[in-house]
């Protein structure tokens, strides 16, 4: 995959945040879907298949939070790269689906290209 080819979700309850990230993501080549809730989340990937990479925040507004989230993406669209980020909450590895990565805020471009590197979603 290249990444003017991968389309990510960015899940994020803070609009500046979202917007940082998404900026980002549109210079590394990305294809950018935003999301204010895990619910939100859920229902941009049950209308847009070509989601490949979910990028979601611990702590959103709602029933489910980002840790829930992943296990919910996991189980319903395996084919999803996960990347859980925060700057409050260190999860343990069981705490996040199988596979998923974590980053801490605030964000480093070197650690997300690392990190989507390591997905093989960019290069």
């Amino acid at each position: 995959m290249t990444p003017n080819t991968v389309k990510v979700l960015i899940v994020d309850d803070e609009p500046l945040i979202r917007i940082d990230l998404a900026d980002l993501l549109v210079e590394m080549g990305f294809l950018i879907v935003e999301a204010a809730s895990a619910e939100a989340a859920i229902l941009e990937l049950e209308i847009d298949s070509a989601i490949r990479v979910v990028i979601t925040d611990v702590e959103m507004p709602g029933t489910i939070d980002g840790l829930e989230l992943t296990f919910v993406v996991q189980s319903r669209w395996p084919s999803c790269r996960l990347i859980v980020v925060s700057g409050h909450r260190w999860p343990r590895v069981a705490d996040m689906a199988y596979g998923c990565r974590f980053i801490r805020k605030p964000l480093r471009t070197s650690d997300l290209q690392m990190t989507l590197s390591e997905l093989g979603v960019y290069n």
